[in-house]
Parts: structure tokens; sequence; C-alpha cells
């Protein structure tokens, strides 16, 4: 995917969205980062509907809720990292409540140990009410990474044409609904 390509076209269809000063900020270079591991990370199933595109999906849009709601870079790089392993230990494309903790081995065969990534990927698929109780004792901005993932795999849900905007977590995350449907369009 050509980055450059994707945000002149998102700043041209979305003006008033920041995308252009997302490019020039400390965000577009960590996405870029993190962007070139997905190419590269094992994935158990590598379909259609929780692969590597949708991976690729999900990330952006992490890295454009970060931007907006200015999480420290620091967190901002493993929210991505968590973002880039979050499906990656799914054995099938079903509803799968217990696929975070496998995914979570697969970044941990591959991966320095990283209390807050292995609980982004851990509690990424399980409710909220259950995910707080775990996510809230993580340092600061973890809660905030923790719903800009939710938020960013829930956006994707523009490729089955059944996203609930009351579902999400953050009123930033509403304006990137538009957003999460070019994308699918656009990143097959």
């Amino acid at each position: 995917m050509n980055s450059d390509l994707l945000i002149h076209r998102l700043d041209r269809q979305f003006p008033g969205l920041g995308f252009a000063e997302w490019r020039a900020g400390p965000y577009h270079a960590l996405w870029e980062a993190r962007a070139q591991r997905i190419g590269l990370v094992p994935f158990g199933v590598d379909g259609a509907i929780h692969g590597r595109a949708h991976t690729r999906r999900v990330l952006l849009l992490s890295a454009f809720l970060a931007a907006r709601r200015s999480l420290a870079p620091e967190m901002a790089d493993r929210l991505f990292m968590a973002c880039v392993y979050h499906d990656t230990g799914r054995q099938d494309d079903q509803v799968d409540p217990t696929h975070g903790e496998c995914s979570c081995a697969v970044y941990r065969r591959e991966n320095p140990p990283d209390e807050v990534v292995e609980a982004l990927i851990r509690w990424h698929c399980i409710t909220d009410k259950v995910a707080m109780e775990q996510i809230g004792r993580l340092p600061q901005g973890a809660v905030t990474a923790f719903r800009m993932l939710k938020d960013a795999d829930a956006l994707d849900r523009q490729r089955f044409g059944d996203l609930r905007a009351e579902m999400l977590r953050l009123p930033d995350s509403r304006l990137l609904i538009p957003v999460a449907k070019y994308l699918v369009d656009f990143m097959r």
C-alpha cells in the first residue's frame, strides 16, 4: 500500500479530519513501522474476514484515533503492536472469545514481554465489563488504548455493513465511520 497516496486520497475525501497533519506527525512513523510487520507475522487464519487486510485497516484506524486523542507516543506504539497481533491466534473466522489469549501467545513467541501490549491483545475480544477489570490496573493511557483498539476493530465491521455506531466507545470513532467504509473499499 502506498501510504502517501492513501493519505492524499483520505485528505481529499474527508477534508477537516486532519489526515495531512497526521502524515506529518509522530503517529505516522510509528504506524508505518508496525504496518511493515504485518507481512512478517504468522496468522492462524489469513482469510478475508480476520486476515492481514483487516489487520491493516484496524492498525490505520487506531493510528488515526491515537492522533486525534493525542495518545502518548509510547502508548500509541504499544497500541499499534497490539493491533498487529490482535487476530494472529485465530484458527477460523467464527466468533471466538478465546482468540485473544491465542493471539497473545503468538505475540509472546516473537517479542519481549510487555504487559500493556499483551493485555490489549488478550482482552480485545472480551466484553468491556470483564476486560476493564484487568485493563484498569495498567499504566495511564492503557484504558484509552484499549478503547481505541476495540473501536478500530468495530469500525472495520463496515465490511459487513452491520456497524452499530452507538456501540463505539469514543466520540472520535464516530467521525471515522465513513473513513472505515472507504478503507474497506481501498484496502482489500
